[in-house]
């Protein structure tokens, strides 16, 4: 048995997916949190039901929780999204810049 990245629910060590959050583990060799062998548990923010202390994502509501691995995951996200916003910008100004200059040589 290993123990889920994401909702810290112990799953087969074949798994591909949990079964319980539905998130992909496959990528996962070795998960991300260690839980301690008594299990703590913690309120989600969102649905106010319980789960395990060392959960990243609320197996009940699928909100992600406020914890640093899931933090690091969004600012990575918006950092992506920032370049890939930027560099369509650059092509889109590079472009009204040809057809400007198209426009005034004829």
């Amino acid at each position: 048995m290993k123990t889920c990245s994401y909702c810290a629910e112990e799953i087969l060590n074949e798994a591909i997916k949990c079964k319980f959050c539905k998130e992909d583990v496959s990528a996962f060799k070795e998960p991300k949190i260690k839980t301690p062998k008594q299990e703590l548990m913690k309120t989600c923010p969102m649905c106010r039901e319980e789960i395990k202390q060392g959960a990243n994502k609320c197996r009940h509501c699928g909100e992600f929780q406020n914890t640093k691995e899931v933090n690091e995951m969004i600012e990575n996200y918006q950092n992506e999204v920032n370049q890939e916003n930027f560099d369509g910008w650059v092509f889109f100004l590079i472009g009204i810049g040809v057809v400007f200059f198209i426009l005034t040589t004829v």
